[in-house]
């Protein structure tokens, strides 16, 4: 009987695993990295977690006076293709994944060029690709992205739909320390393009433009949340 036990057990075990997919684990293993973190600031479109080693050993933002972007990572928010699929009642009009796929690849590229190049306007730090005891690097992901009008040209057709706003996303900023590489903290800012208040062509170049300005407010928001995260001001 020992060894039915034994083999029903695995059987049981390997089960749960096969329902865990591999995103389950990372939102594990996210929450274990929240918890270890003090929430500082929790408003609607803010929220910044310093960690128990910038808590345990502080460092001042006088200290740093350079900063290394990486590149971003960016990702829809959970479900959005099938959401936006459903609300169309043709199939031509539906989003696949390959347009999908661009449509991330794009969102990446724009954020990549626009947040380093307007980031010099706002902020007092230097952009450098040192990793010392002055540099603060930051591993930005944008996530839970929503396109409400995607502009997209399948041979001569365009797929162009009227919208109030162009969408909103959420920028997360991993902020560590450049000479040790520890982690300091975490800023989460969510933005939403404006509401128009009256219906406006979705074109790729509307939607450029909604992107860039949400950009560029992060971008002046930054100084602020980095003050808030290494010396506990408010915000």
């Amino acid at each position: 009987m020992k060894p039915m036990k034994s083999l029903c057990l695995s059987m049981c075990c390997a089960a749960l695993a096969g329902l865990m997919s591999p995103m389950s684990f990372a939102e594990l293993q996210a929450s274990s990295n929240a918890e270890e973190m003090s929430l500082i600031v929790d408003q609607s479109r803010l929220q910044i977690h310093r960690s128990k080693d910038l808590e345990e050993s502080p460092r001042a933002s006088s200290a740093f006076s350079q900063i290394q972007v990486h590149p971003a990572s960016v990702k829809f928010r959970r479900n959005w293709r099938r959401d936006y699929n459903l609300d169309r009642n043709s199939l031509m009009d539906h989003i696949s994944k390959q347009d999908e796929e661009k449509l991330l690849a794009s969102a990446t590229e724009l954020f990549n060029e626009e947040f380093l190049k307007v980031l010099p306007k706002h902020s007092r730090f230097t952009l450098s690709s040192n990793s010392d005891s002055k540099t603060l690097i930051l591993k930005p992901k944008i996530v839970d992205l929503v396109i409400n009008g995607p502009d997209l040209k399948h041979g001569r057709a365009s797929r162009q739909v009227k919208v109030y706003s162009a969408g909103k996303a959420t920028l997360v900023l991993e902020v560590v320390d450049g000479a040790t590489g520890t982690l300091l903290g975490t800023i989460k800012s969510r933005r939403e393009s404006p509401d128009y208040h009256e219906l406006r062509n979705a074109s790729s170049v509307f939607n450029r433009s909604e992107a860039k300005r949400m950009i560029n407010r992060w971008a002046k928001d930054l100084d602020r949340n980095l003050t808030t995260l290494l010396d506990g001001t408010s915000v």
